[in-house]
């Protein structure tokens, strides 16, 4: 009976050494799997956030040419609703990105992040000023807009740079993930080797 104890023992030792290695690897890959779920999440979020600030804007400066283009025939009430509904739309982009660099954990992305707010308020200023000279003066009104063009060419190419960084940042992240995933499992397997043999010396 003793030297069955005996011949049971290594393998039972190793089997409970191998089932704890397993649990506790099974927990740092759930708790992985969570925290890359996150990350996922708050990336989408970000590329949503981008394409919606990019349409507002997009749509923001259509506007304001197709507004430009009907001056003309349009009453002074109908002028200054749309410059308020502009403003406003633009209010709630800046609003947008601002609530978007507080959500972001990269220094880097939340710098051109936050760079970008100003610039909105700055172009809702120019274009503002362009319809309002434009209904003085209809040159006068094209020379202003050339100013708030510029800015919102400047402000598209920097959505994009953003677009860009964000796509860059979310491979980097998960490139650091499959690495530390595979560094990961090779300690447990490390492990689980040396509690065996330790296990083994010990039965």
């Amino acid at each position: 009976m003793k030297l069955r104890g005996k011949l049971l023992a290594a393998p039972l030792a190793i089997a409970v050494t191998v089932l704890g290695v397993a649990a506790a690897q099974s927990w740092m890959q759930q708790s992985a799997s969570r925290h890359d779920a996150a990350e996922l999440a708050a990336d989408i979020a970000s590329y949503r956030t981008l394409g919606q600030a990019q349409s507002a804007l997009g749509s923001a400066n259509a506007g304001v040419y197709r507004t430009l283009a009907l001056l003309s025939s349009l009453d002074d009430a109908q002028v200054k609703g749309f410059l308020a509904g502009t403003r406003k739309a633009l209010d709630d982009l800046g609003a947008q990105l601002q609530e978007m660099a507080r959500a972001e954990d990269q220094p880097e992305l939340r710098r051109q992040i936050e760079a970008l707010a100003p610039q909105v308020a700055t172009y809702a200023k120019q274009v503002g000023k362009a319809i309002e000279l434009s209904a003085v003066e209809a040159n006068m009104g094209v020379a202003a807009m050339k100013a708030a063009e510029k800015t919102y060419n400047d402000l598209s190419g920097a959505m994009v740079a953003l677009s860009v960084a964000t796509e860059k940042a979310y491979q980097a992240r998960q490139a650091e993930a499959n690495a530390s995933a595979a560094t990961r499992d090779a300690l447990f397997g490390l492990l689980a080797l040396l509690a065996s043999s330790v296990a083994v010396a010990g039965a």
